[in-house]
């Protein structure tokens, strides 16, 4: 009994199987080749070697089932496709001419290849070739890139990567061809007359490069002499491209690193330059005018330096500080240096500003708030054309005050030399600065290396900062420290 259900199981998986292969099958067309001789010619589907087949000889189109014919069963997706005869380098449709493969589902197409083929070239003088050939309408050809060209004599067919391709014999009266950089059309209006091919020959078309004259272009350029720029370049509010180098003198048209445009040949209003460093615009409101470009010369646009000096911000206090100039944030703009720098080190950042004299000016601690220069304690920053000024921000003080209640006696080792407190306050602390204390004005931290000594009476008292908390000075503020405060301290060492 077992051995009858697995034989039954088995067969149930094989009919399920069946149905299941045969529930789907992949929507497909067909295309059958015929030509008027018997070749080996080679099939490619998108750009890939599919195989190699031999066409029948026939100048009527065969039934798709004819056995006699290649016939090929593909997808109904599109299809870009050619065809090569390896032996004769004869190729049909490997520019496109005759259109890509779209066949629905079960249909079938037949495609004639003549064999009787003849080639045309385009050849020129120009090195480096961005051409769009066109017969009756339909673009044939796109050739991008460079050939090379010997004396600027006639090439043979195919020769020096000139486009090369091949037609059916006829005269062809309706081409023209495009060069995608200056936008020349060549036969636009029929003027270099048909074009005759020849089964087997090569017909070789010459592509004139047209003088300025004749096209109608001329050409501008921008440059500048402001060093260490780099300025966008606008024409008709559209970019045109970016000067990246300076030049003392005026450079020949075409000039690496300015903008040179081939224009039509007309006036041009609406122009204008930013210089990306900072935003600074030339001609934004046409005060520099328009320009004119003639086929006969180049146009020159000087975009001249505006005048600058710089303003070098520095600091040896160990923090994020904000400029601000006029209300205008500076990122980036502060040097940290345990040194005054000087503005000729290429590592140093300068700000590059017009000249005058900026008073609105201010620099904010990002982590306390501190701000320099808020009540214009440090003056107005003077600006010269082309020199440089140096701003120092300080790091923030405050005061501490040594005081005592008690003996009046007491010598402050805290700078060299000591300090000695000659007075005292039995009724409460004094302001900073009191007669007869001790006070310092000291940059904002915290300090912990310090003592003092009290005589009294051939005896003395040493004071040890070891024995205290460390004291703290803060920005505008006073630390007063009570020789006599028990708060104070946590051992009086007495010797």
């Amino acid at each position: 009994m077992k051995i009858i259900y697995t034989i039954l199981g088995i067969f149930l998986v094989l009919i399920i199987s069946n149905s299941c292969e045969n529930a789907y099958k992949e929507p497909s067309a067909n295309i059958v080749f015929y030509s008027n001789s018997n070749n080996y010619l080679n099939l490619y589907l998108q750009g890939t070697w599919v195989e190699e087949f031999k066409t029948s000889n026939s100048e009527t189109e065969p039934d798709c089932n004819n056995p006699n014919f290649y016939s090929r069963e593909i997808k109904t997706h599109r299809y870009r496709w050619c065809v090569k005869d390896s032996k004769t380098g004869k190729s049909w449709n490997i520019h496109n001419e005759f259109g890509e493969l779209t066949l629905p589902n079960g249909e079938c197409k037949s495609i004639f290849l003549d064999t009787a083929r003849g080639q045309v070239m385009f050849w020129s003088d120009n090195i480096e070739m961005n051409y769009d050939i066109y017969f009756n309408e339909n673009k044939v050809y796109e050739f991008y890139g460079s050939h090379y060209q010997s004396n600027n004599e006639e090439p043979n067919c195919g020769q020096n990567n000139n486009p090369t391709f091949s037609l059916a014999p006829g005269i062809y009266e309706s081409w023209y061809v495009i060069d995608l950089k200056t936008n020349h059309i060549w036969n636009k209006n029929g003027e270099l007359g048909p074009i005759e091919v020849h089964e087997g020959l090569c017909t070789k078309i010459y592509l004139r490069e047209p003088t300025n004259q004749e096209s109608g272009i001329g050409q501008a350029m921008f440059w500048t002499n402001a060093y260490g720029r780099h300025i966008d370049i606008y024409l008709n509010d559209e970019w045109a491209g970016e000067i990246s180098s300076a030049f003392w003198e005026t450079p020949p048209c075409g000039q690496e690193n300015c903008v040179t445009l081939d224009l039509e040949e007309g006036i041009y209003n609406n122009w204008y330059a930013i210089e990306r460093e900072n935003g600074y615009i030339w001609n934004e409101n046409g005060e520099l005018g328009s320009f004119e470009v003639n086929s006969s010369y180049c146009t020159k646009i000087f975009i001249e330096k505006k005048p600058e000096g710089q303003a070098l911000f520095w600091t040896d206090y160990g923090t994020e500080i904000d400029i601000y100039i006029d209300d205008q944030l500076y990122e980036n703009a502060l040097n940290y240096c345990s040194y005054s720098p000087d503005c000729s080190d290429n590592f140093i950042t300068k700000l590059k500003l017009s000249p005058g004299i900026y008073t609105n000016w201010y620099a904010i601690d990002k982590y306390n708030g501190y701000k320099w220069n808020e009540n214009e304690e440090l003056g107005a920053i003077e600006i010269t054309n082309d020199n440089c000024t140096k701003i120092h921000l300080n790091k923030p003080k405050g005061k501490l005050m040594f005081w005592t209640s008690g003996n009046n006696n007491i010598e402050v080792y805290f700078n060299d030399p000591p300090e000695t407190i000659t007075s005292y306050y039995p009724n409460g602390a004094p302001d900073c600065n009191a007669n007869g204390c001790v006070t310092l004005e000291l940059p904002i931290g915290t300090y912990s290396n310090w003592y003092a000594i009290e005589y009294d009476d051939n005896d003395f008292v040493f004071y040890s900062s070891e024995n205290y908390a460390p004291l703290i000075i803060k920005q505008n503020e006073c630390t007063k420290f009570n020789f006599y405060d028990s708060t104070n301290f946590n051992l009086k060492n007495s010797k």
